[in-house]
């Protein structure tokens, strides 16, 4: 079976971004409000395409690389610690959005510099789990030590069953920093990437915390031209692509927002 590319979880699947307008900049164009706001939607679709392609191709060829380091740590006779450990410090470096670990049917994971983390009484991960899943991507998740990360794991094939799992964290704190997208638009644009079935933001760098999409329900923003609020909510979580208007919280300031599916994902 050819195996897919960066699907099989529940990864992020909408993406978008925001740039803020004054008000009072807003009004000395009041005549031709309408043909700025076409302008300002046009640029932001195009800047939004511009950015999934980017975050898309990252995380592509990231998942490629896990890919192929499964296969070669399988193709090998036996699996060892020893070899593994020298494929994966070969790797480490290649990998953009993730760093590299394997989970040991022993429930300990191997890290590229040789040393082990014990998991064998936690419930934090499990091999018998992850590897009845096959190649599969996780949701948010709370590590014990309070990061937020992504879980890519492929299975390491031995005599048909899984001997291992190699797996990639993607650290969601630090993902902005790796995708290279904090300075689009002279850096007044903020970039979001939320999980469509979760709801749980993947990327947000103008909170710079992670929420939900259920958020953004407890508080009805004043919008422009006709459009709704809660409309936009269940655009987000149904894969639509359109765009907003609307009021910033205690402030005089308009927020334009363009949102798109990524397709990293369903």
């Amino acid at each position: 079976m050819k195996k897919k590319v960066f699907r099989g979880g529940t990864v992020a699947a909408t993406l978008i971004m925001t740039l803020v307008v004054v008000a009072s900049f807003l009004s000395m164009f009041l005549i031709s409000s309408s043909a700025l706001r076409d302008r300002s939607r046009g640029r932001m679709e195009e800047g939004v395409n511009t950015v999934i392609e980017e975050v898309k191709s990252k995380l592509e060829r990231d998942s490629r690389i896990l890919n192929s380091t499964a296969d070669i740590i399988s193709s090998a006779d036996n699996f060892s610690v020893e070899s593994t450990l020298s494929v994966m410090r070969e790797v480490a470096p290649l990998l953009e959005t993730m760093q590299v670990r394997v989970l040991l049917s022993n429930n300990k994971i191997l890290m590229p510099d040789g040393k082990t983390a014990d998991l064998s009484d936690s419930s934090v991960l499990d091999f018998k789990t992850e590897s009845s899943l096959g190649e599969h991507i996780s949701d948010r998740i709370i590590t014990p030590t309070g990061n937020q990360v992504l879980r890519h794991y492929v299975p390491i094939i031995q005599d048909g069953k899984p001997a291992a799992i190699l797996f990639g964290v993607t650290y969601l704190d630090s993902l902005a920093d790796s995708l290279n997208i904090d300075n689009i638009y002279n850096s007044s644009a903020n970039v979001y990437i939320i999980d469509s079935k979760t709801g749980d933001f993947i990327l947000d760098t103008f909170h710079k915390n992670l929420g939900n999409i259920k958020d953004f329900s407890d508080n009805q923003r004043e919008t422009k031209d006709g459009q709704d609020w809660f409309s936009f909510l269940k655009d987000i979580v149904s894969l639509n692509s359109n765009y907003i208007i609307f009021r910033l919280d205690n402030t005089e300031d308009w927020e334009y927002m363009y949102y798109a599916p990524a397709g990293i994902n369903e």
